[in-house]
């Protein structure tokens, strides 16, 4: 959906029901896949419907919009961090490792993350360490109780098979 369709939909979604729907149809399942693979369906499908609930009520927040679908989805995106975060605060906090490391996701980066997920959880967790939490491969090395120049021959071999 362009610009100007995007904006004559905002324009028409409060008076026209088709409109919403349009609207609607065209964008939930979209934002809902790309959510879902970094903050699961249930989540995704919650932050998306608070979304078209906000835009509803207010359309306005749609105006001189440059780029809809990635306005669109960074505010679903932020709708779920901050779900998340409000969710946190009324948890006990857990200092127990995860069963997978999470890598943040941005729509342009879906093959990647693909690709990082499909490796074995001990190289997932060196590229973490190093490209998400910039800790120095000596660090890393000294860590894991391995030589530096072996992590370094790991680390090539790891991005040879990100390519």
């Amino acid at each position: 959906m362009n610009k100007r369709e995007f904006s004559k939909l905002i324009l028409r979604i409060n008076q026209n029901e088709r409109a919403f729907e349009k609207f609607y149809n065209y964008y939930f399942g979209k934002i809902v896949c790309v959510l879902s693979r970094k903050y699961g369906e249930d989540l995704a499908k919650d932050a998306t419907q608070e979304f078209f609930l906000k835009l509803i009520n207010n359309p306005h927040l749609a105006n001189d919009v440059e780029h809809p679908n990635s306005w669109m989805f960074a505010c679903c995106e932020n709708l779920a961090k901050n779900k998340i975060a409000k969710d946190a605060k009324y948890k006990l906090i857990s200092y127990e490792p995860q069963d997978k490391v999470v890598f943040p996701i941005r729509v342009e980066y879906i093959d990647l993350y693909d690709k990082l997920n499909e490796l074995p959880e001990k190289e997932r967790e060196l590229i973490y360490k190093i490209y998400w939490k910039d800790y120095s491969q000596e660090e890393i090395a000294k860590e894991i109780g391995i030589k530096s120049g072996t992590l370094r021959q790991q680390h090539s071999r790891i991005l040879k098979k990100l390519k």
